[in-house]
C-alpha cells in the first residue's frame, strides 16, 4: 500500500519520523510530504499568493521524503496534483504532539490535513498523543496502538464512506485497552489567558468533565486509547 504520511508538527517532528517507521514495518510504501514548520492549531488554513517551495529530505524508513514551506493542507492538495510520487492508497497524519478530542480538534493542523484527504476521497487517519503539564510525550505507545488496530482500522475504513476519517488519540498512561468512540461535544481545554504587560498567552486549563466513557475525551480520561469516526457536518 502507498501510505502519505503528514503532519503539522513539521518534518523534523519525532512523532512523524516514529510513525513513519511503524507504517514501513507494516509492509508499506511511505511517502512523506510534511511542513518544514510547526503548523501547529492551523486547522485547514491553506497558502494563497505566496510561493511554496518543495525540499527532498530524508526520512528513515520513507520511500521518499519531501518538506515544503506550506502548511498540512497544502501538503495533501500538492501530494495529490502535482508531485511525483503513486496516488497514495491512505493518508495518515501525525503522530501529533498533543490530543485532539471533542471540539477542540476542530483547530488541529493533524486533522486538517486528515480533513482534506476525506475531502479528495482519500482513506484518512489522523493520530495524536496526550502530553504532559511538563511537555512529555509517548509517541512510542501511539506508534504500537496504531500497528497492533491498523488491520481493524484499515477493514473499518473500507465500510466508511466519502468525506470521512478515523481520529485516533493515545493516552500517557498504560493504557486499559482501546475504545471505538464518538467526538465529545464538550472541550478538552477551557478558554484562558495569562494576561502580563499588555500581552495575551493562550494558556487554558484542561477539563476533566466528560464522564462518557464512550466518547473521544471521556475514553482518554478514563485510560483508553479512542478511535473514531468523524465526518463532515454539512454532507447532506
Amino acid at each position: 500500500m502507498n501510505v502519505l504520511v503528514t503532519n503539522d508538527d513539521g518534518i523534523d517532528a519525532a512523532g512523524l519520523r516514529l510513525l513513519v517507521l511503524a507504517l514501513a514495518d507494516l509492509g508499506h510504501d511511505v511517502y512523506v510530504i510534511a511542513p518544514d514548520t510547526c503548523h501547529s492549531a492551523g486547522s485547514m488554513r491553506i497558502t494563497v499568493g505566496p510561493k511554496l517551495t518543495v525540499t527532498s529530505r530524508d526520512v528513515a524508513g520513507a520511500t521518499a521524503a519531501m518538506a515544503t514551506s506550506g502548511t498540512p493542507v497544502d501538503c495533501v492538495k500538492l501530494a495529490l496534483t502535482v508531485l511525483d510520487i503513486p496516488r497514495p492508497d491512505l493518508l495518515v497524519s501525525g503522530i501529533n504532539f498533543g490530543l485532539n478530542v471533542a471540539r477542540d480538534l476542530l483547530y488541529s493542523g493533524t486533522v486538517g490535513a486528515a480533513l482534506e484527504g476525506a475531502d479528495s476521497s482519500l482513506p484518512s487517519i489522523a493520530i495524536s498523543a496526550e502530553r504532559s503539564s511538563e511537555g512529555d510525550v509517548i509517541y512510542e505507545q501511539a506508534a504500537t496502538t496504531l500497528s497492533d488496530a491498523f488491520p481493524r482500522i484499515w477493514n473499518r475504513i473500507q465500510l466508511g464512506t466519502r468525506r470521512e476519517f478515523v481520529n485516533i488519540n493515545v493516552p500517557m498512561t498504560p493504557m486499559k485497552g482501546v475504545r471505538w468512540t464518538r467526538v465529545s461535544e464538550g472541550s478538552y481545554f477551557v478558554d484562558g489567558y495569562d494576561v502580563q504587560d499588555g500581552t495575551y498567552q493562550l494558556n487554558g486549563p484542561r477539563t476533566h468533565a466528560e464522564q462518557d466513557i464512550d466518547t473521544d475525551l471521556g475514553a482518554i480520561e478514563a485510560g483508553y486509547a479512542s478511535i473514531s469516526f468523524v465526518r463532515h457536518r454539512w454532507e447532506s
